[in-house]
């Protein structure tokens, strides 16, 4: 590791431990995370999801690596792949760990996300991807009649319709990365 990301690594973490850590929330932080290797990449997302399929977990994916499969293409870098997995099945926790830690992953924490997808279990892969996973109801609200079939490297994925995915980003003031988003969901034709 250069001696420059080390130190942007360094001071990211003492950031994230006050309450400065809105900072990193921002616009400017997500290019610096950009600009140090952070991301995942079209072919880590596909082996993510490869290895939760052979592991029986239902899933989908939202967030914009979802919007990427609704339009069959990456259309920006992503700093994290957002997963939902079914939320009732027995042992969930133990088999997605088990899942992710076969494309090199490992549990790195655990986090608080909005209602109705209320906790995040966060995942790395020590070369700066994320791994999202939130439990929740897939047939329940607001996922309800809302997963579809996308495209991931040209396979086919199980991710939220542009409908869901315009509802979850609603109520909050947007990232350049959910303006990029929307503006890509409106290329989209209509859902009937």
């Amino acid at each position: 590791m250069s001696a420059r990301l080390a130190v942007l690594r360094l001071a990211g973490r003492a950031v994230a431990a006050t309450p400065a850590r809105r900072l990193l929330a921002g616009d400017l932080a997500r290019r610096m995370r950009l600009r140090a290797g952070r991301q995942v990449t079209e072919a880590t997302a596909r082996a993510v999801v490869d290895a939760i399929e052979a592991a029986g977990v239902p899933y989908c994916l939202m967030g914009g690596w979802g919007v990427d499969a609704l339009l069959g293409r990456q259309t920006r870098p992503h700093l994290d792949l957002d997963v939902v997995v079914d939320g009732s099945l027995p042992d969930l926790r133990a088999r997605v760990s088990a899942a992710l830690a076969a494309a090199g992953f490992a549990p790195a924490g655990e986090e608080t996300s909005i209602p109705p997808l209320p906790t995040v279990w966060v995942y790395a892969d020590g070369r700066g991807a994320i791994v999202d996973v939130l439990p929740g109801g897939l047939g329940a609200a607001p996922f309800d009649g809302g997963r579809v079939t996308g495209q991931l490297a040209g396979r086919p994925v199980a991710c939220v319709s542009a409908e869901v995915q315009r509802r979850l980003r609603a109520g909050y003031p947007h990232r350049g990365a959910d303006r990029d988003d929307l503006a890509a969901l409106s290329t989209l034709p209509p859902t009937p």
